[in-house]
């Protein structure tokens, strides 16, 4: 709501139009792109994967130390997405990977995210409890990082192999949001 000079309040400005705009161009750019050439659709898709990849290195370079609140629905929904997106991996790869690969792979990226948690500790501000990035947290994340970029690159992006890495990073989710969300009820009691 926005205040005019009579004190009346009136409504923002729906920004949906623009929006729907961009997301049209986006698949109008996409449509065509496909329709002169798939090849070059997919350059251009991987281009813009590599320019995502080191916005986000220097994202987290800029900004690990700033401390941010601990929300446990929004951990709860990060976990959530996480699943489903190795629930539909696991529907479109069909690697036929055993039962145990998929309990030890969670087990140990759980317990790799639980060890994630604790290098950055949590605190109260106020009602808020929140967690600041320190030189651990950049460097576990740093070291995940190269070892999932080293794997891939090593066996030639094999269908096992990113399946394995998408079970450990759904398990490294939910150890990580997991103990975050346990230390946000003990701060909270």
């Amino acid at each position: 709501m926005i205040n005019d000079k009579k004190g009346v309040r009136a409504a923002k400005p729906s920004k949906w139009k623009k929006h729907a705009f961009i997301a049209l161009g986006l698949i109008m750019a996409c449509a065509l792109l496909m329709w002169i050439d798939m090849g070059l659709f997919f350059k251009v898709v991987s281009l813009l994967g590599v320019a995502m990849t080191v916005g986000s290195i220097l994202v987290m370079l800029l900004t690990y130390k700033k401390s941010r609140e601990i929300k446990p629905r929004a951990m709860v929904v990060s976990v959530a997405m996480s699943a489903a997106c190795l629930l539909v991996y696991s529907l479109f790869l069909k690697t036929g990977l055993g039962m145990l690969v998929w309990l030890l792979g969670l087990a140990i990226g759980a317990g790799a995210g639980v060890g994630w948690s604790l290098v950055t500790p949590l605190f109260r501000e106020g009602a808020a409890v929140k967690r600041a990035g320190n030189i651990w947290y950049l460097a576990v994340w740093g070291a995940i990082f190269v070892l999932n970029q080293s794997l891939i690159l090593a066996t030639g992006r094999s269908p096992a192999i990113s399946m394995m890495l998408l079970i450990f990073g759904t398990g490294l989710v939910i150890g990580n949001s997991g103990a975050y969300i346990v230390g946000y009820y003990k701060l909270k009691a």
